[in-house]
């Protein structure tokens, strides 16, 4: 009987945090400025070399940084800094159903369909065949 009780209660428990995101309203991010963060797992690499060339994609990618600054009326600047060259970008935001929905940008492309809130930070996602995935790695933390 116990094992019967257990199943159930264990399922609840490891599928909430997939629904756990927190939903997103413009009035919270108007004015309101975010960073890029990519954190690539080195440790994953199976042999030396995928790991020696995912410590190298990693040194790269901590020379690139994207803030994302969100103004009014869905109005979007993309600022990039890469090895200290920077520039910025217009670009477009709006809110779906809580979630955050980026416009196209020639600077960035992350491969995010959608972005939601967990926490303090906002987390990429992306569509698969029955709802959504989470983009391990990828995810806005806001600036103060």
């Amino acid at each position: 009987m116990k094992r019967h009780l257990l199943l159930p209660l264990l399922l609840c428990v490891c599928t909430t945090p997939a629904f756990a995101q927190d939903r997103l309203t413009e009035e919270e991010l108007e004015g309101t400025q975010w960073q890029l963060v990519i954190d690539i797992p080195v440790e994953e690499g199976e042999t030396a070399i995928e790991r020696i060339a995912l410590k190298a994609v990693a040194g790269l990618v901590d020379e690139v940084d994207v803030m994302f600054r969100f103004r009014s009326d869905g109005e979007l600047l993309v600022l990039t800094d890469v090895f200290g060259d920077k520039d910025g970008e217009a670009s477009t935001w709006s809110i779906d159903d809580g979630a955050l929905i980026l416009g196209d940008n020639d600077r960035i492309d992350v491969e995010v369909d959608r972005w939601m809130r967990d926490g303090e930070r906002i987390y990429g996602y992306e569509k698969n065949g029955s709802g959504w995935d989470r983009k391990q790695g990828v995810y806005l933390k806001p600036l103060s």
